[in-house]
Protein backbone atom coordinates (compact mmCIF):
# COMPACT_ATOMS: atom_id res chain seq x y z
CA UNK A 1 0.00 0.00 0.00
CA UNK A 2 1.40 3.10 -1.30
CA UNK A 3 1.62 6.08 1.65
CA UNK A 4 -0.96 8.29 1.89
CA UNK A 5 0.86 11.60 0.02
CA UNK A 6 1.12 9.10 -2.95
CA UNK A 7 -2.45 8.35 -3.44
CA UNK A 8 -3.29 11.82 -3.43
CA UNK A 9 -2.04 13.69 -6.00
CA UNK A 10 -3.26 17.22 -4.74
CA UNK A 11 -2.00 16.32 -1.69
CA UNK A 12 1.42 15.64 -3.40
CA UNK A 13 1.34 18.71 -4.91
CA UNK A 14 1.07 20.63 -1.79
CA UNK A 15 3.84 18.71 -0.16
CA UNK A 16 6.17 19.92 -2.95
CA UNK A 17 5.80 23.31 -1.97
CA UNK A 18 6.19 22.71 1.87
CA UNK A 19 9.03 25.42 3.30
CA UNK A 20 10.34 24.92 6.93
CA UNK A 21 9.82 28.30 9.04
CA UNK A 22 11.97 29.07 11.63
CA UNK A 23 10.95 28.97 14.99
CA UNK A 24 8.18 31.45 16.07
CA UNK A 25 8.55 32.54 12.52
CA UNK A 26 5.22 32.74 11.08
CA UNK A 27 5.49 36.50 11.40
CA UNK A 28 7.70 38.93 12.37
CA UNK A 29 8.31 43.47 13.24
CA UNK A 30 10.66 44.62 10.54
CA UNK A 31 12.66 47.77 9.39
CA UNK A 32 14.19 48.15 6.42
CA UNK A 33 16.15 51.26 5.81
CA UNK A 34 14.38 53.47 7.82
CA UNK A 35 14.78 52.62 11.81
CA UNK A 36 11.83 51.57 13.45
CA UNK A 37 10.77 51.01 17.33
CA UNK A 38 9.11 48.53 18.89
CA UNK A 39 8.05 48.78 22.47
CA UNK A 40 6.50 46.23 24.91
CA UNK A 41 3.82 47.07 27.76
CA UNK A 42 5.43 46.98 31.36
CA UNK A 43 6.11 43.95 32.67
CA UNK A 44 7.64 42.46 35.92
CA UNK A 45 11.10 41.40 34.80
CA UNK A 46 11.26 37.59 36.78
CA UNK A 47 14.31 36.32 35.01
CA UNK A 48 17.98 37.48 34.00
CA UNK A 49 18.82 36.49 30.71
CA UNK A 50 17.12 38.09 27.42
CA UNK A 51 16.97 36.07 24.28
CA UNK A 52 15.72 37.56 21.23
CA UNK A 53 14.96 35.70 17.87
CA UNK A 54 15.78 37.87 15.04
CA UNK A 55 17.19 37.84 12.24
CA UNK A 56 20.05 41.56 11.61
CA UNK A 57 22.37 39.98 9.17
CA UNK A 58 22.35 43.09 7.10
CA UNK A 59 21.27 45.40 9.81
CA UNK A 60 21.53 45.98 13.77
CA UNK A 61 18.81 45.59 16.60
CA UNK A 62 19.14 47.58 20.20
CA UNK A 63 17.39 46.68 23.17
CA UNK A 64 16.85 49.45 25.51
CA UNK A 65 15.14 48.94 29.15
CA UNK A 66 12.74 51.70 29.97
CA UNK A 67 10.63 52.09 33.19
CA UNK A 68 7.27 51.79 33.10
CA UNK A 69 6.92 55.52 32.34
CA UNK A 70 8.55 54.93 29.50
CA UNK A 71 12.06 56.32 30.51
CA UNK A 72 15.24 54.73 29.86
CA UNK A 73 17.00 53.05 33.07
CA UNK A 74 20.66 54.12 33.78
CA UNK A 75 23.28 51.57 32.26
CA UNK A 76 20.12 50.23 29.58
CA UNK A 77 19.30 53.19 28.01
CA UNK A 78 20.18 52.99 24.10
CA UNK A 79 23.70 54.71 24.85
CA UNK A 80 25.11 51.56 26.47
CA UNK A 81 23.82 49.01 24.33
CA UNK A 82 25.91 46.89 22.54
CA UNK A 83 24.26 46.50 19.29
CA UNK A 84 23.85 43.26 17.44
CA UNK A 85 24.88 43.44 13.69
CA UNK A 86 25.25 40.95 11.47
CA UNK A 87 23.61 38.20 13.27
CA UNK A 88 20.97 35.65 12.48
CA UNK A 89 19.81 33.72 15.54
CA UNK A 90 17.29 32.01 17.94
CA UNK A 91 18.66 32.99 21.37
CA UNK A 92 20.88 36.26 20.42
CA UNK A 93 21.62 37.32 24.10
CA UNK A 94 21.42 41.58 24.15
CA UNK A 95 24.50 42.79 26.46
CA UNK A 96 24.69 46.16 27.63
CA UNK A 97 28.48 47.77 28.10
CA UNK A 98 28.34 47.69 32.25
CA UNK A 99 25.67 44.56 31.91
CA UNK A 100 26.02 41.29 30.51
CA UNK A 101 22.82 40.26 31.49
CA UNK A 102 19.19 42.01 33.53
CA UNK A 103 20.02 40.51 37.00
CA UNK A 104 20.78 44.13 38.52
CA UNK A 105 16.91 44.92 37.38
CA UNK A 106 15.55 41.08 38.84
CA UNK A 107 11.97 42.12 40.12
CA UNK A 108 11.26 45.51 38.53
CA UNK A 109 8.64 46.80 36.38
CA UNK A 110 10.45 47.14 32.94
CA UNK A 111 9.93 47.69 28.99
CA UNK A 112 11.71 46.76 26.63
CA UNK A 113 11.94 49.02 23.30
CA UNK A 114 13.49 47.30 20.49
CA UNK A 115 15.32 49.57 17.90
CA UNK A 116 15.93 47.75 14.64
CA UNK A 117 16.98 48.64 10.96
CA UNK A 118 17.28 46.70 8.35
CA UNK A 119 16.42 43.58 11.29
CA UNK A 120 13.18 41.13 11.59
CA UNK A 121 12.27 40.55 15.51
CA UNK A 122 10.37 37.22 15.74
CA UNK A 123 10.02 36.91 19.25
CA UNK A 124 11.76 37.40 22.56
CA UNK A 125 12.06 35.66 26.23
CA UNK A 126 13.18 36.66 29.70
CA UNK A 127 14.51 33.08 31.45
CA UNK A 128 16.24 32.70 34.35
Amino acid sequence: MKPLCCQNKELTRFLTRFRFLRLDGFTCLMAKDAPGTVTTKPFRLEGSQLEVNADAQNGELFVELLDKAGEPLPDFARKDVVALRGVDGLRLQPRWQRHADLAALKGKVVRLKFHLQNARLYAFQVRP
